[in-house]
């Protein structure tokens, strides 16, 4: 008799792949046959996943048809296999898979799009923050400004792409609001992606930006992320960057290096 193990694994490996349905053992006939009643399950599982991509991915659908999209979703699924027990959670490495795949010798700019509406999706369902208290920053010395490090709200996400991909994705899904003289050359460029109430925004920055908010983000206190802005530009207004990013809540929280 087969483990559990055996029997888990042999129903996973027939879901996923028709050939291997003779591989599922446990599965009852009873008037229906073991590969058919897989068959209606595998179908039922793999339009699940399907319309959960197509929802999280829709720009990418539009760029390559829904035909290709779906033939893609299934080969994804197949080749991908689920870490999570929620089903918006299958579509994390579809950009990766993209990127590795036939059709990103074709439409290199693909796997970008992808990642930006990962990103979107994430930043979607991130938790809320309340803006930052400007009083903790009048108790904090003068001296300890720059070791100061500024935490970014949960529902930032930042990318950079060699590809104008905000305008790409704009002109597939918002067509009424995109730049009709789009040119693939246009890159790269640099996002950020955050939430601003029950929306999420995506807002093209410069290169010193990003350096700096990206900086931030992996831990660094800001004389240090201001230093990686600078070496882009010389020119950098902290102050001004600091009053934006406070007010529409992009930098949430502040803690000590």
């Amino acid at each position: 008799m087969p483990s559990l193990h055996e029997m888990q694994s042999g129903f996973t490996a027939a879901l996923l792949d028709p050939a291997r349905s003779h591989g599922a053992p446990g599965i009852r006939a009873a008037g229906i046959s073991p590969s058919l009643r897989l068959g209606i399950y595998r179908n039922n599982v793999f339009q699940n996943y399907a319309r959960s991509l197509t929802s999280i991915y829709p720009a990418v659908e539009r760029l390559i048809g829904r035909g290709c999209f779906a033939h893609l979703c299934r080969e994804y699924c197949r080749r991908c296999r689920s870490r999570s027990g929620d089903v918006g959670q299958q579509g994390a490495r579809f950009a990766d898979f993209l990127g590795a795949h036939p059709i990103a010798r074709e439409l290199a700019y693909l796997p970008d799009v992808a990642r930006l509406e990962w990103l979107i999706e994430e930043s979607f369902y991130e938790a809320d923050c309340g803006p930052l208290d400007l009083r903790r920053l009048e108790k904090v010395h003068e001296a300890h400004h720059d070791s100061l490090r500024f935490l970014l709200a949960p529902s930032v996400r930042l990318l950079r792409s060699a590809f104008p991909v905000e305008q790409i994705w704009r002109f597939t899904v918002q067509p009424d609001s995109s730049d009709e003289s789009l040119q693939l050359s246009d890159g790269p460029c640099h996002l950020l992606v955050r939430r601003q109430d029950f929306a999420v925004e995506v807002e093209s920055v410069s290169e010193a930006e990003f350096a700096l908010l990206r900086a931030l983000q992996v831990g660094y206190a800001l004389g240090e992320a201001y230093s990686y802005a600078c070496a882009i530009y010389t020119q950098f207004d902290l102050a001004d960057f600091l009053q934006r990013r406070v007010s529409d809540n992009v930098l949430a929280d502040i803690a000590q290096a």
